[in-house]
């Protein structure tokens, strides 16, 4: 797990995303705490981050705007057609 984990940091300083979906729900490490290391590295600290979760309690989406997430959808409410809209304009915002 702890390889896994460390490939993919890895892999977000090979290709440095222009965005980062991120769920909160993941083995090993959560998403808070993911998103708390991505916001801490210089590779990534700028790069905006959407939560996308099936959880969705105040207390969690305040923690994630805290932390630093752009964005918070609740899987269940948004189609995928949405989530994409989402997406384009989180990245629209970078280029303005």
């Amino acid at each position: 797990m702890e390889q896994t984990r460390q490939t993919g940091f890895a892999l977000l300083h090979k290709f440095t995303p222009k965005v980062i979906l991120l769920d909160l729900v993941l083995p090993g490490m959560n998403g808070f705490e993911v998103l708390e290391r991505l916001k801490k590295q210089k590779d990534t600290t700028h790069t905006p981050v959407i939560i996308l979760s099936n959880l969705g309690q105040r207390e969690d989406v305040e923690r994630a705007r805290r932390l630093g997430a752009e964005e918070f959808l609740i899987k269940a409410n948004f189609t995928p057609g949405e989530v994409v809209e989402k997406v384009r304009r989180v990245m629209g915002k970078m280029y303005i």
